[in-house]
């Protein structure tokens, strides 16, 4: 939970100092989420998002996979469709729209009046295995609104 709320701090701060872009600020909350969940394997991060694959590169906890094939983990930006063996792995996704559209997506980040937003689907996640730490509680929701 301190990871979190240093992360979106850090964030807020750098909005003003411009030093750090939008995806460098991504990266940083989604490590601090990835941190919190369980997949119950090696966490391999993929993402359909180039710019945020920039910001991976750049001293990003989790290891990085190639292709979606590779992952265990999606982080997803677009409606843009996935192979056949990508369809069905566990999905973080960038736009709430897409939670509600993909329904292997299990959680988001997603940006409203310019505050990061994370929200955590608990019957999604168990339907995947996933095991969500307990410092990720305030953001877990039973159903999407």
């Amino acid at each position: 939970m301190r990871a979190i709320i240093v992360s979106l701090l850090l964030f807020g701060s750098t909005l003003f100092s411009g030093d750090t872009s939008l995806y460098q600020a991504q990266k940083e909350i989604l490590q601090s989420i990835f941190y919190n969940i369980h997949l119950g394997r090696d966490l391999k991060v993929w993402s359909d998002d180039e710019g945020l694959n920039e910001a991976f590169r750049d001293g990003f906890a989790f290891e990085l996979a190639s292709s979606c094939n590779e992952a265990s983990l999606l982080v997803i930006n677009t409606q843009a469709p996935l192979t056949n063996g990508c369809q069905n792995k566990p999905t973080f996704v960038l736009k709430y729209q897409l939670l509600r559209d993909l329904p292997h997506s299990f959680g988001s980040l997603y940006w409203k009046k310019a505050r990061p937003n994370i929200v955590i689907i608990e019957p999604r996640a168990k339907e995947q295995n996933i095991i969500i730490s307990t410092r990720l509680r305030e953001y877990v929701e039973q159903k999407l609104w």
